[in-house]
């Protein structure tokens, strides 16, 4: 009887053990990508920011926003559009309904192999399970 005991108890466990991997939700990570076109929703001034300064040749952004108020990320395959929320010195935080976006600007520079003036700044997303994503990119803001 003591053995029928234990052995009910060890496939107790490992019913229990195999089922919480099976109904556990996958995580699911944040990609940022690039937007392929200037959203229609942008009518005048607007920054474009890229992962790197050889980006900006090749005209490939991951984020632009319209004087500050509204932004847009390609997040897994998405175009995700946030609203600002907040902003003081020079971080900027917006939210949709699946994600905050974090600009932080820590500086400007000035490239003399390209001849301009470009905006350091570290964009962050964070999803509702906490997963995010942090990456360096640089930014340029004009009419």
């Amino acid at each position: 009887m003591c053995k029928l005991r234990v052995l009910f108890i060890v496939c107790l466990v490992a019913w229990a053990f195999v089922d919480s991997f099976a109904t556990k939700k996958e995580r699911v990570g944040i990609e940022i990508g690039y937007l392929d076109s200037i959203p229609a929703e942008i009518d005048g001034g607007l920054c474009t920011f890229y992962k790197s300064l050889d980006d900006v040749e090749k005209d490939r952004y991951v984020l632009t926003n319209d004087s500050a108020e509204n932004a847009y990320v390609m997040v897994n395959g998405k175009l995700e559009k946030f609203s600002l929320v907040a902003n003081s010195d020079e971080t900027y935080l917006y939210v949709n309904k699946d994600y905050k976006l974090t600009v932080k600007i820590s500086g400007t520079r000035f490239s003399a192999k390209r001849d301009y003036n470009y905006i350091v700044a570290f964009l962050i997303i964070e999803n509702r399970n906490h997963d995010r994503r942090k990456i360096k990119c640089y930014g340029f803001c004009g009419c």
